[in-house]
């Protein structure tokens, strides 16, 4: 039950490279209400990489773009990543001996 819940209820991740202020960024999605987690993942090229994680199995993309425009960010990357088995069976196992 926990695998399966983990695959359908979580597994969904959009990865994000965005020019601007990192403190702007990050207050920014940091209070959307759509988001159930947002992380911060380095950077490349010029560009802050997020990893946002929404609400359930609703689907965030659209949402996303918007507050990204609405706050004048510039979007240089909007990609969705489904966990693949192997992660999730990770996860649900780091620590277990």
């Amino acid at each position: 039950d926990q695998l399966a819940g983990s695959m359908e209820g979580g597994g969904v991740v959009y990865r994000i490279a965005v020019k601007g202020d990192r403190g702007e960024v990050e207050t920014a999605f940091g209070s959307a209400p759509f988001l159930a987690s947002f992380m911060f993942a380095g950077e490349n090229e010029g560009a802050l990489l997020f990893d946002l994680r929404g609400q359930g199995k609703a689907e965030i993309g659209e949402e996303i773009f918007r507050l990204a425009v609405e706050k004048n960010f510039i979007l240089r990357e909007l990609h969705r990543e489904v966990a693949s088995l192997e992660s999730v069976f990770a996860s649900l196992t780091v620590g277990e001996v």
